[in-house]
């Protein structure tokens, strides 16, 4: 199980293309995004569940071992913050 960071439109095309390509050995269960005003709404059925800065409380309660990271959807410092909470 995975979750996605970024929840715009080219992270949608790719989340889809994950989760129909049957040699993918990840479930996609969640998005974060910096932007929290979008939590609660879907991406192609798939949930935004919060924040980046809520990663760890999320990926516990999602049971998400992996977290992806879609090139350009973080700053180098947002990165190195997010690497460092986990």
């Amino acid at each position: 199980r995975a979750l996605l960071v970024g929840a715009d439109i080219s992270d949608k095309i790719f989340a889809q293309r994950l989760q129909t390509h049957g040699n993918f050995p990840f479930k996609i269960c969640g998005f974060l995004d910096r932007d929290t005003k979008d939590r609660g709404r879907f991406i192609g059925g798939i949930p935004i569940l919060g924040s980046t800065t809520n990663l760890v409380n999320i990926a516990k309660k999602q049971r998400a071992n992996d977290i992806i990271i879609v090139a350009g959807s973080l700053t180098g410092k947002e990165l190195r913050e997010l690497m460092e909470s986990c």
